[in-house]
């Protein structure tokens, strides 16, 4: 597809589900979302980049109750089926220390 054949749309859009419809309505040729959204309206995905994101804490506060239970959670079979329904995200590295700062 060439740069000239692409169909902007005159407004941005602000979620991933308005970039979906506007694309699965023909407002716009393609755009940047997810899996999931591309999958629920019936649309062609196709991944340009992996992209992990990272909860960001003070290192005390890694060892309280609130942080240890929303770990807890995250881990848990429940939560693995439910990003797997979704599609598009890996959580199987979920809870790994990236960066520990002294």
């Amino acid at each position: 597809m060439s740069l000239d054949q692409l169909k902007l749309c005159d407004t941005p859009a602000r979620s991933e589900t308005e970039v979906a419809l506007g694309v699965a309505e023909g407002r716009a040729a393609a755009g940047l979302g997810l899996a999931a959204m591309a999958r629920r309206h019936g649309l062609a995905f196709l991944p340009l980049a992996r992209e992990r994101y990272d909860l960001i804490l003070c290192r005390r506060d890694y060892f309280d109750a609130p942080v240890s239970r929303l770990l807890e959670f995250t881990r848990g079979k429940a939560f693995a089926a439910r990003a797997n329904a979704l599609e598009g995200y890996d959580v199987s590295g979920l809870g790994t220390v990236h960066y520990n700062a002294a």
